[in-house]
């Protein structure tokens, strides 16, 4: 059993190798690791298994069902069924060959037996599976359809297998090594930020599925097989050159100013239907029946101490007649709102943007909430006031994606009591 407190999450590849050996029940597996998730992840993975058989997804018009690695695909133990002696099974490290696993295996290392670090697998049809796990060869991904993405993000069940996780090896650092978003996504980060020190990893010149033969190498070379010391010493904010990019750590699930973009991936609606026309899959709510009943109700932590959290502008010009590139850098009124902020714990960041000449013009500036958009990840508020330039600057203030209400209720209560 692995010693180390640091995981590495990445995510599956399109890219893999056929063949394998009969299932073996006593090989490892993320349901043994936590037996308590194991039903609920049976039952998605099984969801899933089915979505890819239904005949009702495709991908460049091509049926799931129907591509190659899936003609084979059968319901195994790994989703609740039988062993078939015709099945071939691989472990996942040995399986999959993309980018990232050719930058990973290149060498002679054994990356499973040498490193003392955890490695996480996050995948469209397993949800999530361990290095030495074993898989069959299939083909999807969570881009193929909204479906996917909804049987492991919703009731954030991948964060609680993750959490899960966190806590039977009491892990305190964690390195997202995801490079696309649309995975990346699936994760409630600010949630396991509160059990561990989180660090994402962007490109400078290279970002999405691009990227990720870079951050093969940075796993192979700076994290997986240095010390936990190493590893630990590395500071948010801080860059690496490693390959032909140079890699920045951030404490945001998001690029930092100057760093390319991912465009955004907007699934293709007809490949949700057959070509008889059939309704789609309505997986957003049938399958959270499914996963395990009602979606369980979540409590915000209302902490007592503050955080530091990101507050700015852009480099835009605000109601303050200056940038805004850090907290200290607004006055002393609204710089103990935005710390009154920080306590509660779903807030990620408060972004200034345009500015109105109108509105009030109070002795001192007022931040107002406004509105809270469902699975927006944003509440919008404004500041009123004397300003050098205007009266107004609207604000959004980002909050985990899904606890839009909930964040907002707890921040007009917190604004109440200060203003």
């Amino acid at each position: 059993m692995r010693q180390s407190k640091v995981l590495i999450i990445t995510i599956c590849s399109n890219e893999k190798t056929k063949g394998g050996e009969f299932y073996r029940r006593e090989s490892p597996s993320i349901l043994k690791i936590i037996p308590e998730h194991a039903g609920k992840i049976i039952q998605a993975r099984t969801n899933a298994f089915e979505l890819v058989q239904s005949g009702v997804v495709g991908r460049d018009g091509i049926k799931l069902n129907e591509l190659p690695f899936n003609s084979r695909l059968v319901c195994g133990p790994e989703f609740g069924g039988k062993s078939s002696g015709s099945t071939q099974y691989m472990q996942a490290l040995d399986r999959y060959d993309g980018r990232f696993y050719k930058a990973l295996k290149s060498g002679d290392k054994n990356i499973i037996e040498e490193s003392p670090h955890h490695l996480l697998i996050i995948s469209a049809l397993y949800g999530l599976v361990l290095p030495d796990e074993l898989i069959q060869c299939y083909s999807c991904n969570i881009d193929d359809s909204p479906e996917f993405a909804s049987i492991w993000a919703d009731g954030n069940m991948l964060t609680k297998i993750v959490l899960a996780y966190m806590n039977k090896f009491n892990i305190d650092t964690v390195f997202d090594l995801t490079a696309q978003e649309s995975y990346r996504r699936l994760l409630q980060w600010e949630r396991m930020a509160k059990k561990a020190n989180v660090l994402h990893v962007f490109g400078e010149q290279l970002v999405g599925p691009a990227l990720l033969f870079t951050l093969g190498k940075l796993a192979k070379e700076e994290l997986l097989f240095k010390t936990e010391g190493d590893i630990k010493s590395i500071e948010p904010n801080e860059k690496k050159f490693v390959g032909n990019d140079r890699l920045i750590f951030t404490k945001e699930p998001f690029p930092p100013p100057g760093f390319p973009k991912e465009g955004e991936n907007k699934p293709n609606e007809q490949s949700l239907h057959t070509q008889e026309g059939k309704p789609r899959i309505p997986a957003a709510e049938e399958l959270k029946d499914n996963i395990g009943g009602e979606k369980e109700e979540e409590e915000i932590l209302l902490l007592d101490h503050i955080r530091e959290i990101r507050v700015t502008s852009g480099g835009h010009n605000t109601i303050f007649g200056k940038t805004i590139d850090n907290i200290k850098d607004l006055p002393e009124e609204i710089r103990e709102v935005i710390r009154e902020i920080s306590r509660c714990s779903e807030v990620i960041e408060v972004v200034l943007k345009r500015m109105k000449k109108a509105g009030p013009s109070h002795d001192k500036f007022r931040l107002t909430l406004s509105t809270a958009k469902k699975d927006s990840g944003r509440i919008d508020a404004k500041i009123e006031g004397k300003g050098k330039v205007c009266h107004t600057q609207y604000v959004c203030i980002r909050v985990t994606r899904g606890f839009e209400q909930k964040a907002f209720n707890v921040l007009k209560n917190l604004l109440n009591q200060k203003i």
